[in-house]
């Protein structure tokens, strides 16, 4: 059964995020769903939903997202469903590590950190960010 969270698409609700994402995953038992698996969810979900505030919704600070949570044998899936644009890539570009920049790091973290990244429509008007973790 999915356990979920609507919030809006405002910066100031990532910390509520990683509250919700930290209880219901410190609460999931499975050997494998460790301290530093846990960690590495929390911070690849939280760089997709930012990325959903910042750039699918271009800031606009009234727009709901919801977080759908879902452990199933040895797969742990989250999912971040919203209605703003779909603009990120399948495909990120590899971030400049010179420390030129300061920006397209986050698309990197989240791809290295998760098994499996997924961007679809997922009914007219949602679109959704698929982040599933092996737990073998």
């Amino acid at each position: 059964m999915p356990t979920e969270l609507k919030t809006q698409s405002v910066l100031r609700e990532l910390p509520l995020i990683r509250e919700f994402l930290q209880t219901q995953l410190s609460g999931m038992d499975h050997p494998n769903l460790t301290i530093p698996v846990i960690d590495a969810v929390i911070l690849a979900t939280i760089e997709a939903a930012s990325n959903v505030m910042k750039h699918a919704y271009a800031d606009v600070t009234d727009r709901t997202m919801l977080i759908r949570i879902v452990q199933q044998d040895e797969t742990l899936s989250i999912e971040i469903l919203h209605h703003g644009d779909r603009s990120v890539p399948d495909q990120p570009a590899d971030p400049d590590f010179s420390g030129l920049s300061e920006d397209g790091f986050g698309l990197f973290i989240i791809h290295e950190l998760m098994d499996t990244v997924t961007y679809s429509r997922t009914a007219p008007n949602w679109q959704s960010i698929l982040l599933i973790k092996k737990l073998v």
